[in-house]
């Protein structure tokens, strides 16, 4: 356990600033290797230590189970004290349907014209699947021509873009979208008919229930004093909304990203969430964090250079204090194939580097580009 001051003394200034944010809604720029989520974690803890909050007045959000249990550890291990409500946007739209549906004693809760009972299922990857199969074996659809990952994931960035199936059918010009829309909305029936949710649906209906219902929506944002979210680049438009509606009206909403880690759009994920921050916010304060502690500084250079060709967002300049006076520049090899990029690799492993192979690693894009370096 850690007093303030143990806690600040441990942070570079940058991340220090961050940590004593003095109120209102906040963005921290974070580069990869910066320290975000020991700034996150910090600044949950200070605010407990200097009793700006309680614990459970804090909300902290991320996007895996592993990083939302790091992130509780580590606030543990500062305050001695545990987050209540700690997890991903989907674990927190499951806590908020449980809660709502179950205090529903007299009648079921009508989400978006949907009624829905505290029994609800929680259908996963695999029964989405089961389910679009059944659906196009029914209907006598083309499973060649429309595979159910494909529409696995079209329905879930249709969801995500809280369109209705009537929405998406309004919009369907050509005969490729209009039966993806007939599949969508047989799907939609069949969920409500099992009474199940999908992982869409844990965000969509959370964010509708708060919505729909002042009542239900006051209890959440008195309760959640301290909204904190991590890898803000990746929220989706469900999540940007969830997050705003939360964080309303005391506006203590503190979020840490990178535009140039933005790497989930293929799901939905909108860097541009973190742009949209500072006109649905106009008080928002900024807090960069380009201090790096795990790349040397050519690398940094490198990947620098790279993404300031892009000149739609604002770019971290990178820097580190660790120097190695050994360190060898980055090299480029250009070949005109895979086989002869495997090739190139095994010549370089065997001229340099054939007595530490175990310190080797290599990156490849795709799985299908393992086999040429299998085969080498």
């Amino acid at each position: 356990m850690f007093e303030s001051q143990e806690l600040l003394d441990q942070l570079n200034t940058e991340q220090r600033q961050a940590v004593l944010h003095r109120g209102g809604p906040a963005v921290v720029l974070a580069g990869a290797g910066s320290g975000k989520t020991r700034v996150l974690t910090s600044r949950a803890a200070y605010l407990i230590k200097e009793k700006l909050a309680e614990p459970k007045e804090i909300l902290l959000l991320t996007f895996t189970n592993k990083a939302a249990n790091e992130m509780k550890r580590r606030v543990l291990s500062y305050t001695g004290k545990d987050l209540m409500f700690s997890g991903t946007f989907h674990s927190l739209g499951v806590k908020i349907l449980r809660l709502e549906t179950q205090k529903q004693k007299d009648r079921l809760l009508k989400i978006n014209n949907r009624i829905l009972d505290s029994q609800f299922s929680i259908y996963d990857d695999q029964d989405q699947t089961n389910l679009l199969k059944n659906i196009c074996k029914q209907e006598n659809i083309d499973q060649q021509k429309y595979k159910i990952t494909m529409l696995r994931a079209l329905i879930s960035k249709i969801k995500n873009q809280l369109l209705s199936p009537a929405d998406y059918q309004a919009s369907a010009n050509n005969e490729f979208k209009r039966a993806v829309a007939k599949i969508y909305e047989i799907y939609e029936k069949r969920l409500k008919q099992e009474n199940a949710l999908d992982f869409d649906d844990l965000l969509i209906l959370s964010y509708q229930v708060l919505k729909e219902n002042p009542e239900i929506c006051q209890k959440y944002q008195k309760q959640f004093k301290h909204v904190l979210i991590d890898e803000f680049q990746d929220t989706n438009k469900v999540q940007y909304l969830l997050s705003k509606i939360l964080a309303q009206p005391q506006n203590e909403l503190f979020v840490v990203g990178d535009f140039s880690q933005s790497i989930y759009a293929w799901r939905g994920a909108d860097y541009r969430n973190l742009r949209q921050l500072s006109i649905d916010f106009p008080q928002l304060k900024e807090y960069r964090l380009e201090q790096n502690y795990r790349s040397s500084q050519n690398i940094l250079d490198a990947a620098t250079q790279v993404i300031h060709q892009n000149q739609l967002h604002p770019i971290l300049e990178l820097w580190t204090d660790q120097h190695n006076e050994k360190e060898e520049k980055i090299q480029l090899y250009e070949l005109n194939n895979s086989e002869l990029e495997a090739e190139k690799i095994i010549e370089l492993i065997e001229q340099k580097y054939i007595k530490s192979l175990d310190e080797i690693a290599i990156l490849y894009r795709t799985n299908a580009q393992s086999r040429a370096l299998e085969e080498a």
